[in-house]
This record gives structure tokens, C-alpha cells and sequence, in this order.
């Protein structure tokens, strides 16, 4: 991990997933992805990776320490900059391939009953 995503991250040691996300590189992060990773994980080099996290409460709990493991998996432990397009997680691919399938599956029904 580089010492600029190190900088990044709070000294405090425990993080919400709304301080964690604000930690990530880039822009745009939303704590619903910090709780998916934490969740369903993300997927890399073909290996499932999850954020650890600890529920107290009815909060998660990150530690920073926890977070910088996590980023340094995702970046490849090779000292490079994490992607940003690794960071987006599989779960939008997916519902958006299954979004197109129902579609596509809905669009034949109302072919065949002749609506469209």
C-alpha cells in the first residue's frame, strides 16, 4: 500500500463504514459499498476477499489496520495504485447483467401475447 492511501485513513483506529469510505481513493464512495465488501466481499484473482469488520451494536466497525490489508489485496500488494475501476464491486455487474436478462425475458412474454 502506498503511503499516499496511509495518509488517507484516520489515525483513529476503529472506522465507520461511512469514515471508511470516505478513506478510498478516488471519489464517489458510498458506505453501501464498504458494507458489501464487508458482507459479500469482492472478488480477486479469483479468490473472495472480505473487508473485516465487527459488529457492535447495530453499527460495523472497521479497523484501519483491517482497511489497509484490504486495499493492499485489492491493489495486489504490488505497491500500484489501487484501480479504481478493481474497486467497483462485481455486485453492479451482476445486477445489471440479471437487469437485462429479466428484460429481455419480459420483452418476449409481451411479444408472444402480442402487446408489443
Amino acid at each position: 500500500m502506498t503511503a499516499e492511501y496511509a495518509r488517507k485513513i484516520p489515525a483513529d483506529p476503529l472506522l465507520t463504514p461511512c469514515q471508511a469510505a470516505r478513506a478510498l481513493p478516488g471519489q464517489g464512495h458510498h458506505q453501501s459499498k464498504v458494507i458489501r465488501w464487508i458482507l459479500s466481499g469482492l472478488l480477486v484473482g479469483g479468490r473472495r476477499r472480505r473487508l473485516a469488520a465487527t459488529r457492535v451494536g447495530g453499527r460495523w466497525l472497521i479497523d484501519t489496520r483491517d482497511l489497509a490489508a484490504f486495499l493492499s489485496a485489492v491493489a495486489g500488494d504490488r505497491g500500484q495504485p489501487v484501480d479504481e475501476e478493481c474497486l467497483r464491486s462485481e455486485t453492479f455487474r451482476t445486477r445489471e447483467h440479471n437487469r437485462r436478462r429479466q428484460h429481455r425475458a419480459a420483452r418476449a412474454v409481451l411479444e408472444s401475447a402480442g402487446i408489443l
